[in-house]
């Protein structure tokens, strides 16, 4: 007993990531940002379509509203990326065709097709009031 209890404590609590704690908002690599991340459907089938969104804030809790953002995912243990090319989605753009704006931080990109079972790595890549920074999220594909 004391064996099980010891080799729990030391390797958590046995029980898988929940699917909403993968996409949990954490700090970028250079703790720039503050990310979290969610698929639409949240968990696609393989190889649906799926929309990825992120929404990026600065680290005092507000929404960045002013950054470019670019969303895309690999399949590390294979070294490829997906089948398909995400797609961003414009945000708020003024009809006089000036810069399009995501006023509430959440950055959206269709076309994800995770079409291999497996971890995914999720990137966001950021370019932002607070200068360039990464996040990465793994995304269990079933």
């Amino acid at each position: 007993m004391l064996f099980t209890v010891l080799l729990l404590a030391c390797t958590g609590s046995g029980e898988a990531e929940s699917p909403e704690a993968w996409g949990a908002r954490r700090p970028s690599q250079q703790v720039r940002y503050e990310v979290e991340m969610a698929l639409e459907p949240a968990e696609p089938a393989l190889g649906e379509l799926a929309m990825a969104r992120a929404t990026v804030y600065l680290r005092t809790g507000e929404r960045v509203s002013n950054a470019n953002v670019t969303l895309d995912a690999r399949m590390p243990q294979h070294e490829h990326g997906m089948e398909t090319r995400p797609i961003p989605r414009p945000g708020v753009c003024p009809p006089d065709g000036g810069r399009c704006l995501f006023t509430d931080g959440i950055y959206e990109a269709d076309g994800f097709k995770f079409h291999m079972a497996g971890a995914w790595t999720l990137n966001v890549d950021i370019d932002g009031p607070n200068g360039r920074d990464n996040a990465s999220f793994i995304y269990v594909a079933k």
